[in-house]
């Protein structure tokens, strides 16, 4: 009885460990191209600060988001040799106020100060 049925159901049972297999493959290849997209997502989300923070060369004191608004733009402070640099981040008719108001307040403690735009 046992031979019989196994000679009936023979060349079916392949199939369903086929489609299987194939999902399995499917989902893995899939999962492989999410992964490098969500990476640099990860990276684009980190923005100026984590540039500054970990690939300028030299003696540098990097203070992220200083100030900021409700628009995520944010100004970042560097004090190093040169002096006192202020980096925005944003679109630039939103950080021009911001950065104009840091200055204000560092030109209270450093004294002369410049910048260009």
């Amino acid at each position: 009885m046992y031979f019989v049925i196994s000679l009936f159901a023979g060349p079916f049972i392949p199939i369903p460990i086929a489609v299987l297999g194939a999902v399995v493959v499917v989902m893995l290849i899939f999962s492989g191209g999410r992964r490098p997209r969500c990476s640099a997502r990860l990276r684009a989300r980190r923005g100026a600060a984590w540039v500054l923070q970990n690939n300028l060369r030299g003696d540098w004191r990097s203070t992220p988001a200083i100030a900021g608004n409700s628009q995520l733009d944010a100004v970042h402070r560097l004090v190093g040799r040169p002096g006192v640099v202020l980096v925005g981040e944003g679109a630039p008719h939103r950080v021009r106020g911001l950065i104009a108001q840091e200055k204000r307040k560092i030109a209270r403690v450093a004294g002369d100060t410049r910048s260009t735009t």
